[in-house]
């Protein structure tokens, strides 16, 4: 998640190790502010566009074939 300039990121853990020889399971929730990225605003803004586009085109296309079927359909009978 980007807001503004600051890089953040928030979520679950689950870390598996031992401690004192014995061996743990636990669950906790992390959160990084600050850290250097070289996923910024405006690549994300443009990956964003890039899915939304495609998902169209996707659609677009799929919509064109059915309408081609169908047009088929009707004259061929």
């Amino acid at each position: 998640m980007l807001f503004g300039s600051i890089n953040y990121w928030e979520g679950p853990l689950r870390v598996k190790g031992s401690f004192d020889g014995e061996k743990i399971t636990c669950v906790g929730f992390m959160e990084l502010v600050g850290y250097p990225s070289q996923y910024n605003n405006v690549k994300y803004i443009r990956d964003e566009i890039e899915k939304t586009a495609n998902r169209f085109i996707s659609i677009a296309k799929n919509k064109a074939f059915n309408l081609t079927d169908n047009f088929k359909k009707r004259i061929i009978g």
